[in-house]
């Protein structure tokens, strides 16, 4: 894990399903043009929920790396980087 006076990096899991359908819903307009995938995938919780546990096999697999940026003051997810 990345940690900085800031922020943080965690590796996403399917126990985050309910911040990182926040994080899409709060961005989803800005986001249209760039992840029409994960737009696709995340567009309720439920898909979200089903989406993250997709997300943990393929880290399983060591096929994909995907880590929530977690601003440390609000202890909340500000964005997504993947590998």
């Amino acid at each position: 894990m990345l940690d900085s006076s800031k922020f943080k990096l965690k590796l996403l899991t399917a126990s985050d399903s309910q911040a990182f359908f926040t994080l899409i819903q709060n961005n989803r307009k800005r986001l249209e043009d760039f992840f029409a995938g994960t737009l696709s995938k995340t567009s309720s919780l439920k898909d979200t929920i089903e989406y993250c546990k997709e997300i943990q096999n393929k880290i399983e697999r060591k096929e994909y790396y995907p880590y929530l940026i977690i601003d440390k003051t609000s202890n909340s997810p500000i964005g997504l980087i993947d590998i």
